[in-house]
């Protein structure tokens, strides 16, 4: 196997030749959050953006379920940056999920709450608003628990 030479948030490792950053840190036992790289996911790859790291010498975040690693690549998880852009991601995307949580199946093991407290949010600054969409990765996410009715 062919493999390339990186660094991730100090640590230098090699992962194959074709990996992306998320898949990487995971052989590294290195935790980036997301949402939408989930086997069972139908979704576009990069959708939630949830992953974003910093990778010196790219001008902007990227998102770590879809850029693949290249030797000598430093990626960086836990930035201020990082960890501003994650918050509001998570933010947002709340934004567009109903706030029901007491009332759901999957209170207390749902991945989006376990990113919300990865991320530190404590309260929610944006009201869901229901809007007529198409199919995303977050109808995905609770299909079957969202689609019964709760109470």
């Amino acid at each position: 196997m062919v493999t390339v030479k990186l660094t991730i948030d100090n640590r230098e490792l090699e992962a194959p030749v074709g990996a992306t950053i998320l898949e990487a840190a995971r052989i590294a036992g290195i935790k980036i959050p997301t949402l939408c790289a989930s086997p069972e996911i139908k979704h576009t790859p990069g959708a939630c953006r949830v992953c974003m790291t910093e990778v010196e010498g790219q001008r902007s975040l990227i998102a770590a379920c879809v850029f693949p690693v290249f030797e000598g690549m430093v990626v960086h998880t836990n930035t201020e940056k990082v960890r501003k852009a994650r918050k509001m991601v998570v933010e947002l995307l709340l934004a567009n999920h109903p706030q029901e949580c007491s009332h759901c199946v999957r209170n207390g093991n749902c991945e989006l709450q376990k990113v919300a407290e990865f991320v530190g949010l404590k309260e929610i600054r944006f009201p869901f608003t229901e809007f007529p969409q198409k199919e995303n990765f977050m109808k995905s996410l609770c299909r079957i628990p969202c689609g019964l009715p709760q109470g």
